[in-house]
C-alpha cells in the first residue's frame, strides 16, 4: 500500500515528508495540509523524474522534468503543464527554447533540430505560425509570415 513518513499537524501531513505509492513512485518534499506544496522531488516508477516547486499536488512554478527517454524540460509549470518560459532538450539533440502553453510551443521561441535546421519566431500549439525565420543547415534563410508547412 501507500506510506507517508514525515511531519504532521492536526493529523495531516504538513512540513517535510516522504510519500511512497504502492507502484513504487516516491515524492520527497514539502507538504501543506496533506498536499504537495513547496519544493519537492518526484521519482516515478517508470523512470521519469521532477524536481521543483509544487502547489495543490501539481507541478507549479519552476522545475525540471526528466523523462526516462532522456528528454529534459527546465522552466515554468502551471497546474502540472509546461506553461511560461522554458527550455526543452530532446534526447535526439534537438532543442526548443521559448514560451510554452499547456505543454505546447506557444508564443516566441527558437527550435534547433538535430539535423541542423532551426526556426526562430512565433509558435501556436507546436506549429511555427506568424513572423519567423527558418534557417537550413547550409545557412540559407527563409523569412515567414503566417503558417509554416
Amino acid at each position: 500500500g501507500n506510506v507517508y513518513e514525515g511531519e504532521f499537524v492536526n493529523g495531516t501531513g504538513t512540513g517535510n515528508g516522504r510519500f511512497i505509492w504502492g507502484n513504487g513512485d516516491i515524492y520527497e518534499g514539502e507538504y501543506v495540509n496533506g498536499q504537495r506544496e513547496g519544493f519537492g522531488k518526484y521519482n516515478s516508477s517508470n523512470g521519469d523524474r521532477y524536481v521543483g516547486t509544487w502547489k495543490n499536488n501539481m507541478e507549479n512554478g519552476n522545475g525540471t522534468h526528466i523523462w526516462k527517454n532522456g528528454n529534459v524540460y527546465e522552466g515554468e509549470f502551471v497546474n502540472g503543464e509546461q506553461t511560461g518560459y522554458g527550455i526543452h532538450n530532446y534526447s535526439d539533440g534537438s532543442r526548443y527554447e521559448g514560451h510554452f502553453l499547456n505543454g505546447n510551443y506557444n508564443g516566441t521561441g527558437k527550435y534547433n533540430s538535430s539535423n541542423g535546421n532551426s526556426y526562430v519566431g512565433t509558435w501556436m500549439y507546436n506549429v511555427a505560425n506568424g513572423n519567423g525565420t527558418f534557417t537550413y543547415q547550409n545557412g540559407t534563410q527563409v523569412a515567414f509570415d503566417g503558417l509554416m508547412d
